[in-house]
């Protein structure tokens, strides 16, 4: 038997190979950009901590919003600032399997470096310059009122974070205002 004259038995045709060789090759690609370009832990949690005292700084203010009307006129601002640092969060990806469960943890876990779960007053310390730059007298009820509600809401906060979603992030702040 010439061995020459032997033709190779062909298994899959060209058409499947390439499109298995190409899906395969793009699999591989979007996990390795996945993973490149997601942060590990310690850095998720360090960006956490360079947004987390402007996202209540925001929070409050627009909340604020809600109850003084003298400042609506920079609402849009304080809720596009919100925004902004919300969907920084929202969107950078964390070098896990449970992207959702470990950007929680992250953000409550920062959270509680700040007390912003749990303490009116360290919020307080937080914002209360911002609101004085903006000529908001801090020494009153409704003050205490949206700091307070700010620690109520933390949770929710770091859930939408959670969440990855811009969408979720924009219907969130939008609809901030709407909350009694």
């Amino acid at each position: 038997m010439n061995c020459n004259n032997v033709e190779p038995i062909n298994l899959l045709d060209e058409g499947t190979l390439r499109k298995y060789i190409k899906d395969t090759v793009r699999s591989t690609l979007e996990e390795m950009l996945l993973y490149e370009m997601a942060f590990d832990l310690k850095t998720y949690k360090d960006r956490i901590r360079n947004h987390a005292i402007e996202i209540a700084r925001n929070w409050c203010l627009v909340r604020y919003t809600f109850y003084n009307e003298q400042f609506l006129q920079l609402r849009k601002h304080w809720m596009a600032e919100l925004k902004t640092h919300l969907t920084a969060l929202a969107i950078a990806k964390v070098s896990t399997k449970n992207q959702s469960d470990t950007k929680y943890k992250a953000v409550l876990s920062v959270w509680a470096e700040f007390e912003f779960d749990r303490d009116e007053y360290s919020i307080s310390g937080q914002i209360a310059n911002k609101f004085e730059d903006e000529n908001i007298d801090i020494h009153t009820d409704t003050f205490a009122t949206i700091v307070n509600e700010f620690k109520n809401e933390a949770r929710h906060i770091a859930d939408v974070i959670a969440s990855g979603d811009r969408i979720k992030v924009n219907n969130y702040v939008d609809n901030l205002c709407n909350k009694e």
